[in-house]
């Protein structure tokens, strides 16, 4: 029983391996035949083609069988004039039942007794450089976009054609697949007539082509703002060409970024959109080095209690101190304090005007008490004698008035010190001395 289920087995393994090899033949020697290998689809057609009427990219002859690839030469296979390097921007789009396509086209040249030719290699590739000559040289440096696969093979049929200079074979292939490599060269080898006996090639040439159709449209993205153009279109209005961005549904183009000013006077680089989004303004075309945006304007407080609406710059530039509250009124600004003389202590204080005044006080703007690390002690109020004429001033204005300033005398007491005092008579004195010895 165990040697049954282990043929079993591997009888399964054979079938898998056969079909992941199966082979297998189109056949397009039929009017309007069609069939798929791989991604490619192939379609017999009768499109007026041939020299002079199509663009040929790689032109092969040879009786039997022949090769060839298109590049920049040297031919090394069976290639001729005619045959050259091509770009991938060089082939349209067809749309095939909703599926955007790069159409090529193949036409054959047969003798009318022994029309049947078969095409029995087929690959393309693309590179960034035109000069591969060789399949070996494509095989290892370039990218397959396509491959038919060993052993498959598509059979045609030149009779079907009105006559030379008709395209027999179309064959599209996804444009998808050449997106990643929209910028390189495009190169395409083929084999024909190898199957050899009624397929064998014995006439003319065999060429392939471009169909020359539309080039494809993509996003063309131009200063955010999204359209549908081709390659050129879009180049020609100054945008940058997505070909892998099929739809602007949903923008997808980056949008342009600038200064975004915000209520503080801060300024980001945002697109306008996320500007608005955060309630902030937009400033167009500008950065923000340097900064464009409005300053903000606050109470700007000076030494002497003045106040003025300034921005932060404007008030530290004129040397004031910044107050974050927007107006003047009322006047936020702390009002200078200098010293003060109270007659009561005769001290000084360091007080603001109104405070001083409303003590009774003597105001000296600008000066500062010694105590408080300035230059200034109130004056001292002592008797001033102008004659006989006592008053409680300071030295200065008793000097002023011409008069003896008394330190030591604080007030004019019921006698005026200032007073000249009776003369004693002597005689008076020895009189009333007398009266008592």
């Amino acid at each position: 029983m165990k040697a049954l289920r282990v043929m079993a087995a591997l009888a399964v393994v054979v079938l898998l391996v056969s079909a992941a090899y199966a082979q297998t033949t189109l056949d397009l020697t039929t009017a309007g035949a069609d069939g798929t290998i791989g991604d490619a689809y192939f379609l017999q057609v009768n499109d007026p083609g041939g020299t002079g009427l199509i663009d040929p990219f790689l032109r092969m002859r040879a009786n039997g069988s022949e090769r060839g690839v298109n590049s920049n030469g040297p031919y090394t296979m069976d290639e001729f004039s005619g045959t050259d390097s091509a770009m991938v921007t060089q082939f349209g789009v067809v749309d095939l039942n909703g599926v955007t396509s790069v159409r090529f086209l193949l036409d054959i040249n047969e003798t009318g007794s022994r029309p049947l030719l078969s095409l029995d290699q087929l690959k393309v590739f693309t590179a960034p450089v035109g000069n591969y000559t060789t399949l070996e040289e494509l095989n290892a440096n370039a990218t397959l976009i396509y491959g038919m696969g060993e052993g498959n093979k598509i059979l045609l049929n030149y009779a079907l054609d009105a006559g030379s200079g008709v395209c027999d074979m179309a064959m599209y292939l996804p444009f998808e697949l050449f997106v990643p490599h929209w910028t390189e060269y495009l190169y395409l080898f083929s084999e024909l007539g190898a199957s050899g006996g009624d397929y064998d090639s014995d006439d003319g040439f065999e060429e392939w082509a471009s169909a020359g159709d539309a080039p494809p449209v993509a996003v063309c993205c131009v200063d955010g703002a999204c359209f549908i153009y081709n390659e050129p279109e879009c180049m020609a209005a100054g945008g940058e060409w997505h070909v892998d961005w099929p739809s602007c549904d949903a923008n997808p183009c980056p949008q342009p970024e600038s200064a975004c000013c915000f209520e503080d006077g801060t300024c980001e680089v945002l697109t306008a959109d996320d500007c608005a989004a955060q309630g902030a303004v937009v400033y167009p075309e500008l950065t923000c080095d340097p900064n464009p945006c409005p300053q903000p304007a606050f109470a700007c407080c000076f030494e002497d209690g003045t106040c003025e609406v300034m921005t932060e710059a404007d008030c530290a530039a004129a040397g004031g101190t910044l107050y974050v509250v927007e107006s003047c009124d009322p006047n936020p600004c702390p009002l200078p304090e200098y010293a003060c003389c109270l007659e009561l202590d005769e001290a000084c204080h360091m007080m603001t005007q109104e405070t001083c005044l409303a003590a009774g006080g003597t105001w000296n703007e600008g000066q500062t008490c010694s105590a408080e690390g300035g230059s200034f002690d109130c004056p001292l109020y002592r008797v001033c004698c102008i004659g006989e004429e006592c008053q409680i001033i300071t030295e200065g204005d008793c000097e002023h008035l011409g008069g003896d300033w008394h330190p030591e005398w604080e007030a004019c007491l019921r006698t005026n010190p200032c007073a000249t005092p009776l003369p004693v008579s002597p005689e008076s004195w020895g009189a009333i001395k007398a009266v008592y010895r």
